[in-house]
C-alpha cells in the first residue's frame, strides 16, 4: 500500500513540476487566418490541456498560439507530459 501511495505522489509531483512553467501569457499572440481543424483540436485537447487549459480556452486562443504550438511540437519541447506519435506530429506541423 505504501508503494502505491509513493508512486501516486511521485506522479502528481511530476505533473505539477512539468506544468508549473508552461503558461503562455508572456508570449505574443499571432494573427491566425486558418483555425485548427478537428484533428488538431483533438490532439490539443488530449495532449496539451493538462497543462495549458487556461492558455487554450477557446478555438481563437489556440489559433493565436499557432506558431508556438507548431514550433514546440517540431522541436520536441512539447508535450512535456506524454508524447505525440508521428501521425499527431504531422497533423500539428501541417497546420497551415
Amino acid at each position: 500500500m505504501k508503494k502505491l501511495q509513493f508512486i501516486s505522489l511521485s506522479v502528481l509531483i511530476l505533473i505539477v513540476a512539468g506544468c508549473s512553467t508552461t503558461k503562455l501569457a508572456s508570449y505574443n499572440r499571432d494573427t491566425c487566418a486558418v483555425p485548427p481543424g478537428d484533428a488538431t483540436l483533438k490532439i490539443i485537447d488530449d495532449k496539451c490541456m493538462l497543462c495549458h487549459s487556461g492558455d487554450f480556452s477557446s478555438k481563437d486562443e489556440i489559433c493565436s498560439r499557432k506558431n508556438i504550438i507548431i514550433d514546440s511540437v517540431k522541436t520536441g519541447r512539447m508535450p512535456k507530459i506524454g508524447s505525440l506519435n508521428e501521425a499527431q506530429i504531422k497533423i500539428i506541423t501541417d497546420w497551415k
